[in-house]
């Protein structure tokens, strides 16, 4: 069963805060573990479904840490992690340095508690130029595997490729973390473009990839021709609003 109830915490704060921080592990890995054993044809109604849940209950533990204030290094050591937490932690892109800062301070915390214990998430750790590393995204933008003779695998990438725009558009991200969302998208779209259409719903999907395309090429001679082409071929499809 996915782990989404709320754990019982101990009464204690400080020993709350690190069983909270243990169980946000735990449920990372229980997403991780049950990714990898997901066919591709149910991933799609999976991330919504079954790993929404999981995330929704990681997020109020990951409030519970925030809004629960500390009295010891042990607390302070907790909060410092979360706030590192190297995959979802804070953004790094405009602010790298107070990564950097908050890095610091973790490891000074940690050489009077000692390191913990219990399981723990990787925290960012400062590079020599300090870069800005890259947030992934919390859900699945991984390339599909192909499912010949179906669309499953087309419109699952689709649907990741939709999710990371919208996650990535309300984000102020850096250059270096644009370019590797840049990077994320552009796999997704190669597998669109390159994956064949089996029923309308999918060709409709590559009509609506290649009209975005087109609508760029404002300043050439077949850019207006072809988004005119592309929407007669939608509404042929029946998606004519989808453009």
């Amino acid at each position: 069963m996915p782990p989404i109830s709320a754990p019982i915490l101990p009464d204690d704060p400080e020993a709350a805060l690190i069983a909270a921080e243990a169980e946000i592990t735990r449920r990372y890995e229980w997403l991780h573990q049950h990714r990898a054993t997901l066919r591709p044809q149910d991933q799609r109604e999976d991330e919504d479904r079954v790993q929404k849940p999981v995330y929704d209950a990681i997020e109020r533990l990951e409030d519970f840490i925030t809004n629960t204030p500390t009295k010891t290094l042990a607390g302070a050591a907790v909060k410092l992690r979360r706030v590192l937490d190297a995959t979802v932690g804070i953004d790094t892109g405009a602010h790298s340095g107070d990564a950097t800062s908050l890095a610091h301070v973790l490891a000074m915390v940690q050489s009077i508690t000692g390191t913990p214990t219990h399981p723990t998430r990787p925290t960012f750790t400062p590079g020599q130029d300090d870069e800005p590393a890259l947030r992934e995204p919390p859900f699945d933008v991984s390339v599909p595997a192909p499912t010949p003779g179906s669309d499953e695998a087309l419109l699952i990438a689709e649907q990741r490729r939709v999710k990371l725009c919208a996650w990535s558009e309300a984000r102020e991200t850096a250059d270096v973390e644009s370019d590797a969302l840049g990077d994320l998208n552009r796999a997704l779209e190669d597998f669109i473009a390159e994956t064949p259409a089996v029923g309308p719903t999918a060709i409709a999907v590559k009509f609506e990839r290649l009209y975005e395309h087109a609508s760029a090429e404002t300043n050439t001679a077949w850019g207006a021709p072809l988004r005119r082409t592309i929407l007669d071929a939608l509404d042929r499809l029946g998606k004519g609003g989808a453009a």
